[in-house]
């Protein structure tokens, strides 16, 4: 098969998986990125119709069943992050130079559960904690990432907790620092 013949098969397959939930044409998919390995190859593909979703497809070629498995995925986020911000925060982890605080939970007292019976909160925070809004550095020990501190109707932590695979006694937290100035910057 050759690579013009494969784009072709991959962008029917796309065509074929959606099922009329797509409303665009084999056509109107771009190549994004492809790959060749041995028998195998793999392409994905992006969406040039300005009036549907942001879905791009993934298109994995298995040579030795003749099968085309299709996964569908929808842009959740466009971020842009400087090579220079990561460099900022791989140099302060590899140093440790950063201060990290250890979460420590605690149950939350009577008190605490008659100020805000609202909430079905089971703990509280037995260390200091970021500011409300304060975007921090959040680590396992294996991995470093950003994370805001949040208030969710009355239930306070960090915004993007249900991710983590781990709960708070196993995470530190530390105030992201200031980025070093450059010139023009």
């Amino acid at each position: 098969m050759t690579t013009d013949e494969f784009i072709f098969n991959c962008k029917s397959a796309i065509f074929l998986s959606v099922k009329k939930t797509f409303l665009a044409e084999p056509q109107d998919l771009s190549l994004v990125w492809l790959s060749k390995d041995l028998q195998n190859r793999k392409a994905t593909f992006a969406n040039t119709v300005e009036k549907e979703d942001d879905r791009y497809w993934e298109v994995t070629y298995n040579g030795d069943k003749d099968e085309y498995y299709v996964d569908t995925y929808i842009k959740f986020s466009n971020t842009c992050v400087s090579g220079e911000q990561v460099d900022f925060l791989m140099k302060i982890y590899r140093r440790k130079e950063v201060d990290w605080i250890k979460f420590k939970t605690r149950p939350i007292t009577e008190e605490e559960r008659e100020e805000r019976p609202w909430v079905d909160e089971q703990y509280g925070f037995d260390c200091p904690v970021p500011d409300l809004g304060q975007k921090v550095l959040v680590t396992d020990g294996q991995w470093v990432g950003v994370d805001e501190w949040d208030d969710f109707a009355g239930i306070v932590g960090l915004l993007d907790f249900n991710g983590y695979a781990s709960d708070y006694n196993d995470l530190w937290w530390a105030p992201i620092p200031d980025l070093p100035k450059t010139e023009g910057k």
